[in-house]
């Protein structure tokens, strides 16, 4: 979400959304044909912004409103289930 202001009063707002690049679809369900069990996206957004594009992309579970440091904490937490050739999607442009 974003505020617009003019001289410190707030004027309205306007709502933003992250969208995956066109073809992770396809890209990802080609990964799973070569054998990657599970998808985990995995960012610093919104559990808001975050977990649509997750659904609508059909990953098995995401993280979300993760600083960088998180991450290595959320691939560790994934361990224990053992998924055949995991994959975690994470980026950060910070």
């Amino acid at each position: 979400m974003l505020y617009v202001a003019r001289d410190g009063k707030t004027q309205g707002t306007i709502g933003v959304a992250n969208a995956d690049r066109p073809g992770a679809a396809a890209a990802l369900a080609r990964l799973r044909h070569k054998g990657v069990s599970a998808i985990h996206p995995i960012r610093g957004d919104a559990k808001s912004v975050a977990g649509p594009i997750a659904q609508a992309l059909g990953r098995d579970g995401y993280g979300a409103e993760l600083p960088p440091e998180a991450k290595a904490d959320y691939v560790a937490a994934l361990a224990p289930c053992r998924p055949t050739g995991l994959l975690v999607l994470g980026y950060s442009p910070t």
